[in-house]
């Protein structure tokens, strides 16, 4: 996994902050020595314009930063100076914001500028995570070549285990993922003190032992050497025969449950 997110961290998406091309709501910040003029941030209009002192309407939309600063100085050189110097910085990438969706408490775009940030960042600002989160953590990204890449995190790694390397920098127009988890749902009924539906995560194995405990142990009166579970197999209904008595005594392995399963204690 650290190798993992190490390559997706030094692939050619780490150079983003050169290669992202310009759109319509952007604020750019524009610096040219020795013309105060310019000087100053622009916001780029839904037409993907600016419009500039002495050069007037600029079409900026589809250029990266270098390729601004190219055209902007080209077009001083040929009216006004001689070797101007000229640095454009995006200050926001309101065109290719990050989102994040899910299994958090504000789901959307991020309002924030996403220069420098970082996946903590990320769900931090977005209000956490919900209980029913998956142990996964999705960042899509788009390739500077059109493809999609996906990174897989997990969530236990990263806030629980705190492993650093996890905590991997966004790039404008990552969208974050954190899907629902959908619980494994059991249901117990007959001589069990809680009766009822219960749900467990399907991040690790649920036996039978779990479920009988959650559900508040059995009556004094259960069978617990005649327990079955109801299952569905193939579209069909069938019951396993359970001998709670021997799995507690270690005479037999735990019993794994399944979605759906029912179990019954006579």
């Amino acid at each position: 996994m650290r190798l993992l997110a190490l390559l997706f961290i030094l692939s050619p998406l780490i150079s983003l902050a050169q290669t992202y091309r310009v759109g319509p709501g952007d604020l750019l910040k524009i610096t040219v020595l020795e013309m105060e003029e310019l000087n100053k941030e622009y916001r780029v209009d839904n037409l993907g314009h600016i419009n500039l002192p002495y050069l007037g309407s600029l079409d900026v939309k589809e250029n990266t930063a270098t390729d601004l600063q190219e055209v902007i100085s080209n077009k001083l050189q040929k009216e006004y100076m001689n070797d101007p110097q000229v640095f454009v910085d995006i200050m926001e990438f309101n065109f290719r914001p990050i989102s994040v969706i899910g299994a958090v408490m504000e789901p959307g775009k991020l309002k924030q500028d996403p220069q420098n940030l970082d996946l903590l960042d990320a769900i931090t600002q977005s209000g956490g995570v919900k209980e029913n989160h998956s142990d996964r953590i999705f960042v899509i990204r788009k390739t500077p070549i059109g493809l999609n890449e996906t990174l897989e995190i997990s969530y236990r790694g990263l806030m629980i285990e705190g492993l650093s390397y996890l905590n991997i920098p966004l790039y404008p127009g990552d969208t974050v993922n954190i899907p629902v988890e959908r619980p494994l749902v059991v249901s117990v009924i007959g001589e069990i003190n809680k009766p009822g539906e219960l749900k467990f995560s399907r991040e690790s194995k649920v036996t039978i032992l779990q479920v009988i405990a959650k559900a508040g142990g059995f009556t004094d009166y259960a069978k617990r050497h005649k327990v079955k579970i109801k299952r569905e197999v193939n579209g069909e209904q069938v019951q396993i025969p359970i001998n709670v008595k021997n799995i507690e005594r270690n005479k037999e392995p735990n019993f794994v449950m399944q979605h759906n399963d029912v179990v019954i204690v006579p």
